[in-house]
């Protein structure tokens, strides 16, 4: 994944296509262990702050203590300004 710096010159639509990989992974088996499972989300979570940031969604990387929880919020703030990833996943499914 690019750096941080880079994602200023990725388009929207390249941030989306990002969150929806590294989404489709989550999900994955198990066969990694558990450091590819915290990596795989490590992605998402990236991507997601990527896409929020992009779109001027405000986070807050010190809730990120309890990551579930900011993921969610940040998930809910994308679904409120048009882009419900749930849907998303009916259109790409994991």
């Amino acid at each position: 994944m690019d750096s941080e710096g880079d994602s200023e010159s990725l388009t929207t639509g390249e941030l989306l296509a990002l969150l929806i990989e590294s989404r489709s992974c989550l999900d994955a088996g198990t066969d990694g262990g558990a450091a590819d499972a915290v990596a795989r989300e490590l992605s998402y979570d990236l991507a997601l702050v990527r896409l929020c940031r992009h779109l001027g969604i405000k986070e807050v990387t010190a809730r990120y203590d309890q990551p579930l929880h900011e993921r969610k919020h940040l998930e809910e703030q994308l679904c409120a300004a048009g882009l419900d990833l749930s849907r998303l996943d009916e259109l790409w499914p994991k």
